[in-house]
């Protein structure tokens, strides 16, 4: 029996393996205003106040990390302040070295981080009019002493638009928290 078993999964790794390296590679290529759209529709749709309730996102400062999140759609990142992309909700600038110091083990002081929530998006479908969209979120809580626990929810976030206009959320999909 244990033997059938470990073929079977050995047999369907194989199968996703073949499957995955068949399917032709998305290349993400958007402008940055179209980027910064899809973010503020996903931040929007997501942060609602049973979200922001649960995971008390409303007490720090949201930090978008705009130069990896249009590195990871393929967009150039002109320099437009972040204040004129549009946002609906008050965003400050964020980057990676908010983490620095930072794990879930609560070994590091993560100091950079405490106070704020980094936020960075990152593409997994995209098409002229439909798009699939992970928004993650990272932000830490001070544990005791120096210790400071880091915590990631990534939200999959459906989005649609109407030919070239403006994005906008449809609804979430699969959730994760660490």
């Amino acid at each position: 029996m244990k033997t059938s078993l470990l073929f079977f999964l050995r047999s369907c790794a194989t199968a996703l393996m073949l499957v995955a390296n068949a399917l032709p590679s998305q290349d993400f290529r958007a402008s940055s205003k179209s980027v910064a759209q899809m973010a503020d529709a996903a931040l929007d749709g997501v942060l609602t106040p049973e979200f922001i309730r649960l995971t008390a996102i409303e007490e720090r400062t949201l930090r978008f990390d705009r130069q990896r999140t249009m590195a990871a759609f393929g967009a150039n990142d002109d320099a437009t302040p972040l204040a004129t992309l549009g946002f609906r909700r008050s965003v400050n600038a964020g980057s990676k070295e908010l983490l620095e110091g930072c794990n879930q083990a609560g070994v590091g002081e993560c100091t950079k981080l405490i106070g704020s929530t980094y936020v960075h998006l990152a593409p997994v479908s995209m098409s002229d009019t439909n798009a699939i969209v992970w928004l993650h979120f990272v932000s830490a809580a001070k544990g005791s002493g120096k210790r400071a626990f880091m915590s990631t929810i990534s939200t999959q976030v459906h989005l649609a638009r109407a030919g070239a206009g403006a994005w906008r959320f449809v609804r979430t999909g699969l959730s994760s928290r660490s």
